[in-house]
């Protein structure tokens, strides 16, 4: 914010030359945004809304900044800024393009429940056919990385049913889609809870559900080694050396168990929904040209 009222002060000379007039500035943005300095084309958009004198105007500038952000992959702070905006006294259409942008940015940067919760208000508020057409589009998009895959289905065909007016075309569509999001074809997701309790009752057990046998054996081994040592060192006279040895690496191993559980069924619904994610991604936006 300093470095932008700096640049407010210092690249213009009232007595001089006059002040820089705002559709000067937003002409020299535009050509900076056209030859890839995206940064300083940011700058400058931030100084347009800073001089604006209107709700639109101010609108209008950081759409242009999130535009040089998502250029920069700054997706976050394109997210951010332009849910901080103000859409009081702006129409109904700006309001939609900077409540859209956002939730696209949100989407952009990994944040899908919050690109969801943006993409529901703007289905609530508004309900004209091409609005809910981008709206279910973007919302396939998220619905998939959420692995949410029957609001996808239902959000794709939704997507075609508004956007194609010509029946057979639709029927088309809605057929590959069926096809894609049919249940032998969706990813075959693991139980995050099937998994923990099988690793709660037999230590090990839930890495071998989730397909690391190798793992499950040597979690089971090294929890059954710890327990034995616990028990050999009663039996042989040391009780208290015993348990404290025993039960100090049984509770390490243990709860290493179920976190490494945890992690384990992650990176396994991962990959299996990584590559079906993409398909559907590649598929959505084929439909969408």
């Amino acid at each position: 914010m300093i470095f932008i009222f700096l640049c407010v002060v210092f690249s213009t000379n009232a007595q001089e030359s006059g002040p820089v007039s705002g559709l000067s500035l937003i002409a020299e943005a535009d050509s900076l945004y056209r030859t890839g300095e995206y940064y300083a084309a940011s700058v400058l958009f931030e100084e347009v809304y800073y001089e604006a004198d209107n709700p639109e105007q101010k609108a209008l500038a950081l759409l242009k900044k999130a535009a040089c952000l998502k250029q920069r992959r700054e997706f976050d702070l394109a997210a951010r800024r332009l849910a901080e905006t103000a859409v009081f006294g702006l129409s109904d259409s700006l309001t939609f393009q900077v409540q859209y942008q956002s939730a696209l940015c949100y989407y952009l940067a990994a944040d899908f429940l919050t690109a969801s919760a943006r993409l529901k208000n703007l289905a609530f508020r508004f309900t004209e056919p091409a609005c809910r057409s981008d709206v279910a589009f973007l919302h396939t998009l998220v619905w998939n990385e959420l692995r949410e895959y029957d609001s996808a289905y239902l959000s794709a065909r939704a997507f075609i049913d508004l956007r194609f007016g010509n029946k057979p075309l639709q029927d088309s569509l809605i057929r590959m889609i069926e096809l894609h999001y049919s249940a032998e074809n969706r990813p075959h997701l693991k139980n995050p809870e099937k998994a923990e309790w099988f690793s709660r009752i037999i230590p090990g057990s839930g890495q071998a559900y989730l397909g690391f046998p190798g793992e499950g054996s040597m979690s089971f081994l090294l929890n059954a080694l710890s327990l034995g040592t616990g028990i050999l060192g009663v039996l042989s006279g040391y009780p208290v050396s015993g348990y404290i040895i025993g039960a100090g690496m049984l509770q390490k191993f243990y709860y290493g168990g179920l976190r490494r559980t945890a992690f384990l069924t992650e990176k396994a619904n991962f990959e299996r929904s990584h590559t079906f994610n993409e398909q559907s991604r590649d598929l959505i936006l084929r439909i969408h040209d």
